[in-house]
């Protein structure tokens, strides 16, 4: 009896996490792109920026927003406590991608961090 009240107990508090991440998923899907870009119809991936609005980082990662927004959901989905890695993602204002023999460090737009915080 005991068993099986916390069986559903455990079924009903794993179908309201699953319902909780997916709501997160589509609120990153959904943050504001970068203004400052423009981009290509056809190739949602391809884009251009003033020359003028790049500032001091060059990487097309740190412009391109959207691939931001998907790669954080791909990293906090992926850990055991996607709250506290999405904190720690805003906190350090970086991702790191890659596996164990091949890493690199992505630093994160200030507006980018600014809507991961607003989350």
């Amino acid at each position: 009896m005991i068993a099986a009240l916390l069986q559903e107990e455990q079924t009903r508090h794993e179908t309201r996490r699953g319902e909780i991440l997916a709501s997160l998923k589509e609120v990153i899907a959904n943050l504001p792109d970068n203004p400052r870009v423009k981009r290509f119809q056809g190739n949602p991936k391809a884009f251009t920026i003033r020359w003028g609005d790049l500032q001091s980082d060059w990487s097309v990662e740190h412009h391109d927003f959207r691939w931001c927004y998907n790669k954080v959901s791909e990293i906090i989905f992926a850990s055991s406590d996607p709250a506290a890695k999405l904190h720690e993602i805003v906190k350090a204002r970086k991702i790191v991608i890659g596996g164990r023999f091949s890493r690199y460090t992505v630093k994160l737009h200030p507006d980018v961090v600014r809507h991961l915080a607003e989350i």
